[in-house]
């Protein structure tokens, strides 16, 4: 095998080197041939020329053999070279394709809805130093894009807290339980069939918190419930759901890392190549993004993006290609498993101090 890449490798100068010999040969025999000290006489076997030609003629048709054969070599990989800059061509219309897909669905991301902009007050005819607010004015709002992504966090982090404070685990299974539950909640929202079929005996429990959720996002302009952190960073009502927006998101990012990964043996690509156009990919995703694909991958519907320790699959989105390189470790809520803690055995066997898995270091 190694002496058949030697040849491989080497067959033009191999080639070169025998023509070399073989014009050498021609232009030395007629001198060679020519010499007085050969025992026989040209005489008794015909014109020197036509021993000559005799002679050359079949070493000219192994040159021309030869050179025919280093043309159509060199067509050959002119041919496959031709073939795979337009497999690059084909994967890259495609990519960038799928890349101006993704911003497009963060874009005509939409939640619209009534808000409350103006109450008025009046005093509580039962205790006459307090006031209470009633609605005075409503207008139509329309939240898009990173705005949303954003108050994603904020909301899947509520739903956290509420499912922890109903169901209160009393170990680390049912911690992980309850964390799916609540993505259950914030993917599908709190009315879906699904939602309900999972806390059947615990919903009119959670439907008081619910409730409450989304009085305080209703009236917080009205200034009563300042003291609630996450109404300033959240911009519309919670626990809806938000099946008619993820899905085709985490769809097509999934899809879009499943062609660079097939490219690795259908063009091929090289591992540079293949880490470039991740690199481009994650670029388009912002930290809450990232985020969310971990969250989707942890308790939702994402356990195919990575499957390190499943030897029948070669996904590796999350490791291999570091799609959540730029997660905020410390922003990560208290309920959610450390990404580090999480992927402990990669980072132990393939990361080093040079190349992290996260940007903001392994441990």
């Amino acid at each position: 095998m190694e002496n058949e890449n030697y040849i491989e490798r080497n067959s033009n100068k191999i080639a070169f080197i025998a023509i070399l010999i073989l014009i050498i040969g021609i232009l030395v025999l007629p001198w060679a041939l020519s010499q007085h000290h050969w025992k026989f006489s040209f005489k008794n076997t015909g014109q020197i020329g036509d021993t000559i030609g005799g002679i050359t003629a079949p070493l000219i048709g192994l040159i021309s053999a030869i050179l025919i054969y280093l043309a159509f070599k060199v067509q050959i990989r002119a041919n496959l070279e031709i073939q795979k800059q337009f497999k690059i061509q084909q994967f890259e219309d495609k990519f960038y394709s799928m890349l101006e897909f993704h911003r497009d669905n963060i874009n005509n991301m939409s939640i619209q809805f009534s808000d409350i902009i103006e109450f008025e007050y009046v005093k509580d005819s039962l205790q006459p130093r307090k006031k209470s607010s009633t609605p005075k004015s409503r207008r139509d709002v329309e939240i898009r894009g990173m705005d949303i992504i954003n108050g994603m966090i904020t909301e899947f982090e509520l739903a956290l807290e509420l499912i922890e404070q109903v169901f209160l685990p009393k170990n680390k299974k049912q911690e992980e339980e309850n964390n799916r539950i609540a993505f259950l909640l914030f993917f599908h929202g709190f009315e879906s069939k699904i939602f309900r079929k999972y806390t059947s005996d615990k919903y009119n429990s959670i439907k008081g918190s619910i409730t409450h959720y989304r009085r305080v996002f209703e009236r917080r302009h009205s200034g009563d419930f300042i003291k609630e952190y996450w109404v300033h960073t959240i911009k519309f009502p919670p626990f809806h759901g938000h099946e008619s927006r993820l899905p085709h998101y985490f769809r097509n990012l999934f899809q879009t890392l499943n062609l660079v990964k097939d490219s690795t043996d259908k063009i091929p690509l090289s591992k540079n190549s293949i880490m470039d156009y991740v690199r481009m990919l994650r670029s388009q995703l912002s930290n809450s993004e990232q985020y969310l694909v971990y969250i989707n991958y942890r308790y939702g519907y994402g356990k195919s993006w990575d499957k390190t320790l499943d030897k029948n699959s070669n996904n590796q989105f999350l490791t291999l290609y570091k799609m959540i390189h730029n997660i905020q470790i410390d922003n990560i809520s208290r309920q959610i498993e450390n990404p580090q803690i999480h992927f402990s055995n990669y980072i132990k066997s393939f990361c080093t101090e040079e190349d992290p898995l996260f940007e903001w270091g392994d441990s």
